[in-house]
């Protein structure tokens, strides 16, 4: 329960994010927000927590895939939403919470529970009711739609990565080098594809803060040891509430309204989680008296 909060938490900060991106991105191209969002926060990260920044080499390796990885899935996201439509790519970029019981039980041979399996289904329905609700629905997938399908897949591999890795190393250095490595790779892909700058704006140095500080590194660092104390199903699930935070937000930020679909979408979810978190009695099996 502990664990599942806290990834609560996480979700909020990742909501968070969107109305910052947002403000950031009026300032700052793609490739080079990540990077200075990324870096900064390897940075910050290393200041705070400079007297457990052990290095070994299975940390460093844990690091680089788990940058090489999400380094994919925001170059996935980036591409895919400037080729589709934001609701849709809200709703794409969510079906994590699907692929992740999926690769769980075909790939990895886990045991998923029905009850979870249910909460994924409807978890996604009031995803597509929240995002979708208005728009042309799923008729006509183009590139950016498959580039938001393959960003799910790929944060759903994130998601597994990580639960297997922070059982094996030490959480604060691997997250950190996690952060920075991203921060380099998108620093790299800024210089190939873009002209890298820093923010010229007093309010894009604060919303770059934010995103550092906030939704990076403290995320990143929140949802590893989460992850240490819960399964990776719960997480995949719990973290389609994302949207649902970025909605709130932008109600509140930007004035931007739901549609009813869209309420009963929130409901759904929040339901959804609700369910999740449940421990429903479980029959026993008959035992023989122990007295004998």
């Amino acid at each position: 329960m502990k664990a599942d909060i806290m990834l609560i938490l996480v979700a909020a900060f990742w909501g968070s994010s969107v109305p910052a991106t947002k403000l950031v991105l009026d300032d700052l191209q793609e490739f080079n927000l990540i990077a200075v969002r990324f870096i900064l926060a390897g940075i910050l990260g290393s200041i705070v927590f400079f007297k457990k920044m052990k290095t070994n080499r299975k940390t460093m390796l844990y690091s680089v895939i788990l940058s090489g990885n999400y380094f994919i899935v925001l170059t996935l996201m980036t591409y895919g939403v400037n080729y589709t439509t934001v609701s849709k790519a809200g709703f794409l970029t969510c079906i994590a919470g699907i692929f992740v019981p999926i690769i769980s039980f075909f790939i990895l041979k886990v045991k998923i529970e029905l009850k979870t399996i249910i909460c994924a289904v409807t978890t996604i329905i009031g995803v597509y009711l929240l995002t979708m609700a208005g728009t042309e629905g799923i008729d006509g997938i183009n590139i950016g739609d498959i580039l938001c399908i393959l960003c799910s897949l790929f944060f759903a591999i994130q998601i597994l990565l990580i639960g297997r890795f922070v059982k094996f190393a030490d959480i604060v250095p691997l997250t950190i080098y996690h952060m920075s490595f991203v921060g380099v790779l998108a620093l790299i892909a800024s210089f190939i594809f873009e002209t890298p700058s820093l923010p010229t704006t007093g309010l894009s140095w604060l919303s770059i803060l934010w995103l550092s500080a906030i939704c990076s590194i403290g995320a990143g660092l929140v949802q590893n040891f989460a992850q240490k104390n819960t399964s990776e199903t719960h997480v995949g699930i719990i973290f389609t509430l994302e949207p649902l935070f970025a909605v709130i937000l932008a109600y509140i930020f930007f004035a931007e309204r739901l549609s009813p679909a869209g309420y009963i979408g929130c409901v759904i979810i929040l339901g959804s989680i609700i369910l999740l978190e449940i421990n429903f009695p479980k029959r026993k099996a008959d035992q023989l008296p122990t007295d004998q």
